[in-house]
């Protein structure tokens, strides 16, 4: 509460315009369906993703706990490297968003290939160090040997579904159209 708290009090002077008074246009119901029609399938896949991911959490807790803590550690690490193809992502959708918008075709197929280019490099780098350092990465994370033997096992396997995520992650600006 704290966090949302400090956020509408420092938004405020800026959000205040357009939330007072309320307009009328902004219930239009077509607007409003072309933002559910962009954002429902975005979030339906967010949400089938991680409860993906927390059902093969539960189902490794199930095994046992160092079971589940070889898994925890294996996921952060990828789930860590996979938040910044991501992040450029995201940024790109805003520039090729913006390009499209001033009908600037040449920068929005440029903003999208090096969104591709910096989300991909990062990826594969990414899984080559997992390939390569599996036993210094699960070291990082735990003192236990058993542990650590689990999570050099499981995290080449983590470099391998990094390399399947980089085309989700890193396309996402080239969807958009």
């Amino acid at each position: 509460w704290a966090m949302i708290t400090i956020l509408l009090v420092s938004a405020w002077p800026h959000l205040r315009p357009t939330l007072i008074p309320w307009h009328p246009e902004s219930w239009r119901l077509a607007p409003l369906r072309r933002m559910l029609a962009l954002g429902a399938p975005i979030g339906a896949t967010l949400f089938a993703e991680s409860s993906a991911f927390g059902l093969v959490t539960v189902m490794a807790g199930w095994m046992g706990t160092t079971t589940l803590a070889g898994h925890e550690i294996a996921l952060n690490i990828a789930s860590m490297t996979f938040m910044v193809p991501m992040g450029v992502a995201g940024a790109a959708a805003v520039m090729v968003g913006h390009a499209v918008g001033a009908r600037d075709m040449a920068a929005s197929r440029r903003d999208a290939v090096a969104a591709l280019a910096v989300g991909v490099g990062f990826m594969a780098v990414m899984a080559v160090i997992f390939a390569l350092t599996p036993e210094l990465l699960a070291h990082a994370f735990t003192i236990d040997p058993a542990t650590r033997v689990l999570a050099a096992t499981l995290i080449p396997i983590a470099a391998l579904i990094s390399r399947s995520w980089m085309p989700a992650s890193s396309s996402f600006p080239c969807r958009v159209r």
